[in-house]
């Protein structure tokens, strides 16, 4: 990767037939490379690395039309550790806010919850929180060796997101090798590199589109909260940012937390959480959509499709990475032309 001076060169609306052979190897390249990310399990390096050379690309081509390009790197590297740092923190507060809020919120709201259920006939397999206790530590007991390789798993993700993050800055602060005019190489590297850069650009669109709608979204929660006094506000302020960074199933995952704080006041609160909160979400969409274009457009359900298919193959990094590569996808087929009307 190089910093982006230039959209991908789709000049060549070529028919895939007639493309040249460096241009269709480039495709089985990038095609390889998800491939072998997604068969070495190394999305959260993946992500990690896309999400730090993003905002070191963003901030560079930001910074280069004000400073000097060196200057503009190293600021670009200044305002990427700033970044860092203040997510790491958010995801931190987050986690701890986590281990500490929700077993609260549970030992509150399930005694309400279950009350409400009982008004029509229906029941929780537990009624208090040591009843769920007993429960979980059951499941933890019965599961306990796909704990200890979940525990092996998690150092492992952490080596592989701190590996992502130096693999970006080095792409970022390494020089362009010099070019081969003439050459196979040179072809095949120029060629590869316009997929990428498509690739990065459709990245952009779909992270910077779901970080607004999350920032968004954090804001009006945090502001619903404080009006109507749901507790747990320092948990669910941070809790709903994150969560909101995951396309579709962010959403649902806050506001259930949301609405089993909500329950701890009172089931009215409640409910009228889960209208405003559907409500608000269907608002935010629609502003978006005004905001952006119709550059990311794509039908729900394959949407939908994508999220599964990305959870499946690589877990919660394909839950992010999903929507982009329908993005791309969707931008390369646009590039080539129907053959089958030229026949």
């Amino acid at each position: 990767m190089t910093p982006r001076v230039a959209e991908p060169q789709a000049a060549a609306r070529l028919p895939f037939a007639k493309m040249s052979g460096p241009r269709k190897l480039s495709y089985l390249l990038f095609a390889a490379l998800v491939a072998l990310a997604t068969a070495l399990h190394l999305g959260p390096m993946l992500l990690a690395g896309l999400f730090s050379y993003l905002i070191l690309d963003l901030s560079d081509r930001r910074l280069a039309r004000r400073v000097r390009p060196l200057p503009a790197k190293l600021a670009a590297c200044i305002v990427f550790l700033v970044a860092a740092f203040a997510l790491g923190w958010i995801f931190w507060e987050f986690l701890r806010q986590a281990m500490a809020a929700l077993p609260r919120i549970i030992a509150a709201a399930l005694p309400k919850f279950a009350e409400f259920l009982g008004e029509y006939g229906l029941d929780l397999p537990f009624e208090t929180l040591d009843e769920f206790r007993e429960a979980s530590t059951v499941a933890l007991k019965e599961n306990a060796m796909a704990i200890t390789r979940i525990t092996g798993l998690v150092t492992k993700r952490a080596f592989h997101i701190i590996a992502g993050i130096f693999v970006a800055l080095l792409c970022f602060l390494s020089a362009p090798p010099p070019p081969v005019p003439g050459s196979l190489y040179e072809s095949i590297r120029r060629e590869l590199h316009d997929r990428l850069l498509a690739f990065m650009i459709s990245f952009e669109l779909v992270f910077g589109a779901q970080l607004m709608l999350s920032g968004i979204n954090t804001v009006m929660t945090a502001l619903y909260l404080t009006v109507v006094g749901i507790p747990f506000l320092g948990f669910l302020v941070p809790a709903t940012f994150v969560l909101g960074l995951l396309p579709v199933i962010g959403g649902v995952l806050s506001n259930t937390i949301i609405v089993s704080a909500a329950f701890t006041v009172s089931p009215k609160l409640a409910i009228f959480s889960l209208i405003f909160l559907v409500l608000m979400h269907k608002a935010q969409y629609v502003v978006t959509h005004h905001v952006l274009g119709a550059s990311l457009e794509s039908p729900m359900w394959l949407i939908l499709v994508g999220i599964v298919v990305g959870e499946l193959v690589m877990g919660v990094p394909g839950i992010i990475l999903a929507p982009a590569l329908l993005h791309y996808l969707r931008v390369e087929l646009q590039a080539l032309p129907d053959e089958s009307r030229s026949v």
